[in-house]
């Protein structure tokens, strides 16, 4: 559809027409990893502490520790895998979430490695640390206040990879980014358009 917005309502200039098919879903690519692949590449430093169970107690200890930022798991490790399909549900049964191949990425701020011996008191497979500029608590507590204040916003959700707020408005507009970079800080909440501008 395309028209203009009023800060309310959206009015038809032209007909309606049917919708494009949809993006195609995020990649993986967005859950890879920040740290330096080691020399002979990504692998388990003990196999015996590389299970579900050990991945879950590591993550669960890092979210304990002070300036957790936030976790989540490399598996770019499928890529290579041949006749790997990510929408066939047996597939990924049968192939993700490998304790043994996956990569398990957590942030924190400060000195990230200073985590490294607690975490590796439980964990044993491929581990990257990485320094973080906000915890994940700082960016709930920016993201209840987001959804209580900025009454444009349908959504709110905290990206703790990105270690930003995401919001999505209607029309984001430039009175309304510099709103909230005046408001949460600069780069705090990134605003996400439903609307978009077209050309003239």
């Amino acid at each position: 559809m395309v028209g203009t917005w009023d800060g309310e309502r959206l009015t038809l200039t032209e007909p309606a027409r049917p919708a494009e098919p949809p993006e195609a879903p995020r990649d993986r690519t967005a859950f890879t990893t920040p740290c330096q692949k080691p020399a002979g590449g990504w692998r388990a430093v003990d196999p015996a502490k590389a299970t579900q169970e050990a991945m879950t107690a590591a993550l669960a200890r890092a979210e304990r520790l002070p300036g957790y930022a936030g976790g989540w798991l490399d598996q770019s490790y499928l890529d290579d895998i041949d006749g790997y399909e990510p929408d066939d549900p047996r597939s990924a049964e049968r192939h993700a979430n490998d304790p043994l191949r996956l990569v398990l990425n957590l942030r924190f701020t400060g000195d990230p490695a200073t985590r490294e011996p607690e975490i590796r008191e439980v964990w044993g497979g491929a581990l990257c640390l990485s320094q973080a500029e906000h915890t994940a608590a700082e960016l709930r507590t920016l993201q209840e206040k987001v959804q209580e204040e900025l009454t444009d916003a349908y959504s709110v959700s905290a990206d703790e990879r990105a270690g930003h707020v995401r919001a999505g408005v209607w029309a984001a507009t430039p009175e309304l980014r510099r709103h909230v970079d005046a408001t949460y800080g600069k780069g705090m909440v990134v605003l996400d358009g439903l609307l978009q501008p077209v050309g003239p």
